[in-house]
């Protein structure tokens, strides 16, 4: 039997048809899909500015408060630190370290408010006056004292005898007679105590240790008849003394502490 192109046309149609049929349901289920498909959420944001008058207010409230609330305390506490690391604190104005102190907080507070208000600076570590009496050589205080030293923010020291001895044969303490002024080594010389210093001419051997080793010098002013010293606060029987610390950056600010304590000879 002779095949013929018809044939063909007739054979394809049925299937031909199938194809349509099945695209054309294909697409009517795509389009009913998307139909029915929810619209993309919108942000909260942009509800509210689609919102009118009172449901504006209403969906803020029910909304968007609380989150703004916490979004803004986030940012203040960020800005905040941002402030607090990029601003640095002022130092104090005069430090003074009392070494192997036994005395209350109270105490301190209350002598270092009063030496505030007698010489004209702040009351505090900002900028003020500081007293810290938080020193105890036996407790690691000298690693304290030294770091603070190092860093040049201590300018009076006040210890008992045995511990001013030890401090000045390390170098901590100047010479007064080369930084009071003439006026107050002529009133306080009689107070003056000499002691060894740190000697610092064999710099180059590493064995030698040059601690009380130096030359004598006057060091530390007795504080035994100081009118506005008060030697409970370090509670000990030895005598106490008062001196420079070395590389001190509030030298005029030592010097008005020097006289705030009002010492004599007798």
């Amino acid at each position: 039997m002779l095949h013929t192109p018809g044939d063909d046309a007739q054979n394809a149609q049925p299937n031909d048809m199938q194809s349509a049929l099945t695209s054309d349901e294909e697409n009517r289920a795509v389009h009913d899909l998307a139909a029915q498909a929810a619209p993309l959420p919108r942000s909260r944001w942009h509800m509210f500015v689609s919102l009118q008058g009172s449901q504006r207010w209403r969906y803020f409230r029910e909304q968007l408060a609380l989150r703004t609330a916490a979004v803004l305390a986030a940012l203040a506490v960020v800005i905040f630190l941002a402030v607090q690391l990029l601003t640095p604190k002022a130092s104090p104005q005069l430090y003074v370290a009392i070494i192997n102190a036994d005395a209350s907080d109270s105490s301190v507070s209350q002598w270092q408010n009063a030496i505030a208000e007698a010489i004209g600076l702040q009351n505090g570590r900002n900028g003020g006056v500081f007293i810290d009496a938080n020193f105890d050589l036996s407790e690691g205080g000298l690693t304290k004292l030294q770091t603070l030293l190092r860093n040049a923010q201590i300018d009076v020291i006040i210890a008992p005898r045995d511990a001013f001895v030890t401090l000045a044969g390390y170098g901590y303490l100047t010479d007064l007679t080369q930084t009071l002024t003439v006026s107050q080594h002529a009133l306080l010389k009689d107070a003056m105590v000499k002691f060894p210093g740190f000697d610092d001419s064999h710099e180059d051997d590493l064995d030698y240790d040059g601690s009380g080793k130096g030359a004598e010098e006057a060091f530390g002013i007795s504080l035994a008849h100081a009118e506005h010293w008060d030697s409970s606060l370090i509670g000990s029987d030895s005598e106490d003394l008062v001196g420079l610390a070395q590389d001190s950056r509030h030298l005029a600010q030592s010097r008005q502490f020097i006289d705030y304590l009002d010492i004599s000879s007798e």
